[in-house]
């Protein structure tokens, strides 16, 4: 038995898939974590992102249900931002960061075209994303609190 051929699977098309999406869609796949290469046109890709836009969406809408929302749910939603507002960031930056690097870019593009219907949108969606992130540090500095409170009360009772 001997063997005839190897195939690695490599396709020279993949790297001609990637150049058709426009810079826009790709970026915005990029910064949804999807690899541009994966998706064979731009209306595939359109198709992808509007899918996993929808899912977040209600995802959204199921945590506001609940009373609130995730760091990793902002985090998303600020990168989306990021993307739509022409900002590259790096895979792990924190959530105050993107927040102040996303502000100073809107105040520049609104400076630029104050009349831009898309910055107000984007200025609308900021100030969600800063009033959640808000809602969601006082949660956690209000359970600390309340956690060191029942330690407290704890030691008393131990008498330690």
């Amino acid at each position: 038995m001997s063997i005839n051929s190897i195939n690695f699977g490599f396709s020279p098309m993949s790297f001609e898939q990637a150049s058709n999406l426009t810079q826009k869609t790709r970026q915005t796949l990029i910064a949804l974590g999807i690899d541009p290469k994966s998706v064979a046109s731009e209306e595939e890709a359109l198709a992808l992102i509007s899918k996993i836009l929808s899912q977040r969406v209600q995802l959204a809408k199921t945590s506001k249900n609940k009373g609130g929302c995730a760091e990793a749910e902002i985090i998303l939603k600020a990168k989306s931002l990021a993307s739509y507002v022409g900002i590259v960031l790096p895979e792990s930056v924190p959530v105050d960061k993107i927040l102040d690097m996303l502000s100073n870019k809107i105040e520049s593009l609104s400076k630029e075209n104050p009349q831009g219907a898309d910055i107000d949108n984007a200025k609308n969606e900021l100030s969600e994303l800063k009033e959640m992130y808000k809602s969601l540090k006082q949660k956690e500095d209000n359970m600390f609190a309340s956690l060191d409170y029942n330690a407290n009360i704890n030691k008393i009772i131990m008498g330690l």
